[in-house]
């Protein structure tokens, strides 16, 4: 979409004055409040606007490569540059990145569009590979179109690092799709084939793609040690849609488990039509969750524990915070009922992230028919172990189909300790779904809310904008935080699809979007 390849121009500035902000003390006047513990995610960004300091290698109709295996992928270090340029056919061949940039000078592979602004594209499907092309895990191959991951010969605990991918549409690592690997032999990707899939990596940016057709549309890995832990990634104004697998739920549009993970001004679109797969889902540590806009998928957004990499993350107070605020989560008749899941899935409970999600400035909206879901619910914490401090968010509940009953919406489902700051609620949104089934969750703050019959003055509901009119009862309404937010963690801009990205201004309206 037009409005993804914008985001580039501000998220250079944006992500790394964020990443490197200062950390202030606490007020006198909040000194009685909860502090979040003050972790800045020290997420590298880096750019392809940015001039290449070492080689550039050129792919494309009438340019020096014709080919993206013409290009010496393994030769590839700091300050390297491959620019692929758009083409009417779409390139069918696989990558393997596997060499470390700096952080002044990061490999960057980066999509060069044409006249009309169409990325190049990249099919999986058919797809050759460059012979050499082989990982420190042979058959790491078949899990990416574009794979990062240390080359075959590497020493333990070696890591690509300072990677840019940028401006390319990534399709067609399916299950069924085939493609003829490094030894020239043909190969079906697995189910969990993703359009980039990172084995292991640190400072990996992932920025203005388009990212459909896949089984994951981003996969990163991480393991139970150093050595293969991934860290400081950034996915930064990508389009991501039509990922996921038919009558499955193990693949999602995103798909991360890593330390310092931010994801920022990226639109998740549908999943994949029968599929049974999330929108974002992430088993991170110190995850940052911001200016986002999330409208597919069975859960839109599904933060739980770690898995391989536990042993090393499990002790870090970042794996106990998430934070997420500034965006816009839809949910229509296509989409699961249950919004944004917090803390575990495994049923190992001892690994759940039993830590607080920091929730605020978003806006939550289901429009779903009672014939569709019965019921649904805004949140789901996992156990009483799992805390949401949630303020300044606008919760609104409709039908899809006019005059239809809509789905009857509770803030959660079973469990979970909340602590509502100042909210705006739609007067049909419950606490609870089932009193009876509640499992000891507590909600505090609940009569402080501002509720609304109705639309509350949103620009255009039908048509998905919900930006707030001048007259809206929510310009104005904001409370203030009911716990001190470390610096870097401020609301100062704001994502949607009608009008891209804009700064927010000082203003003090509920929800992900202020007036302007």
């Amino acid at each position: 979409m037009g409005s993804v390849g914008r985001l580039a121009l501000v998220t250079l500035t944006l992500s790394t004055a964020v990443a490197c902000g200062s950390t202030p003390a606490a007020s006198d006047s909040k000194a009685s409040s909860p502090v979040a513990e003050q972790h800045i995610p020290d997420v590298w960004d880096g750019s392809c606007a940015a001039p290449a300091t070492g080689k550039t290698y050129d792919v494309g109709p009438d340019k020096a490569l014709a080919a993206i295996g013409d290009v010496p992928w393994l030769d590839l270090g700091p300050g390297d540059r491959v620019n692929i340029y758009a083409r009417p056919d779409p390139y069918k061949e696989k990558i393997l990145i596997a060499g470390k940039g700096k952080k002044d000078a990061p490999i960057t592979v980066c999509g060069i569009p044409d006249a009309t602004g169409k990325r190049p594209v990249i099919d999986g499907s058919g797809a050759t590979t460059r012979p050499d092309m082989v990982s420190i895990y042979g058959r790491t191959q078949d899990r990416g179109l574009i794979t990062v991951s240390p080359p075959k010969g590497s020493e333990w605990g070696a890591k690509p690092q300072y990677i840019v991918i940028s401006g390319l549409e990534l399709t067609g690592a399916y299950p069924g799709n085939t493609f003829s690997d490094f030894s020239g032999a043909q190969a079906s990707y697995p189910d969990n084939a993703a359009g980039i899939f990172v084995e292991r990596g640190e400072w990996i940016t992932v920025r203005n793609c388009v990212i459909t057709g896949n089984g994951n549309g981003l996969f990163v890995a991480s393991g139970d040690s150093e050595e293969v832990l991934s860290r400081h990634i950034l996915v930064d104004g990508n389009e991501f849609t039509n990922n996921s697998v038919v009558d499955r739920d193990h693949e999602h549009q995103s798909y991360v488990e890593a330390e310092d993970t931010v994801y920022q001004f990226n639109h998740y679109g549908n999943t994949r039509a029968g599929s049974l797969g999330g929108g974002l889902k992430d088993r991170s540590t110190g995850t940052v969750v911001r200016y986002n806009v999330i409208e597919g998928g069975q859960r839109l957004l599904d933060l739980v524990e770690a898995q391989d990499s536990f042993p090393v993350v499990g002790k870090l107070p970042s794996y106990h915070q998430t934070w997420v605020y500034g965006n816009l989560f839809s949910l229509g008749n296509e989409d699961g009922s249950y919004a944004i899941h917090y803390g575990g899935d495994s049923g190992s409970v001892e690994t759940y992230r039993k830590g607080t999600l920091y929730f605020y400035s978003n806006t939550v909206a289901f429009r779903m028919d009672q014939s569709k879901a019965w019921s649904g619910s805004i949140f789901e914490l996992s156990t009483g172990d799992e805390t949401a401090e949630i303020w300044n968010n606008v919760f609104y509940a409709t039908s899809a189909t006019p005059g239809q009953p809509p789905t009857e919406v509770s803030l959660d489902r079973l469990s979970g300790v909340h602590n509502l700051g100042k909210n705006a609620f739609s007067t049909t949104i419950v606490q609870w779904r089932d009193e009876s089934e509640r499992e000891g969750g507590s909600v505090k703050g609940w009569t402080q809310q501002l509720t609304f019959t109705g639309d509350p003055g949103f620009i255009d509901v039908v048509a998905g904008d919900f930006r707030p009119k001048p007259d809206s009862i929510l310009v104005g309404a904001a409370g203030s935080a009911p716990v001190e937010i470390p610096d870097g963690y401020q609301v100062g801009f704001e994502y949607s699809l009608s009008a891209g990205v804009q700064e927010r201004g000082e203003t003090a309206d509920i929800g992900a979007y202020a007036t302007h």
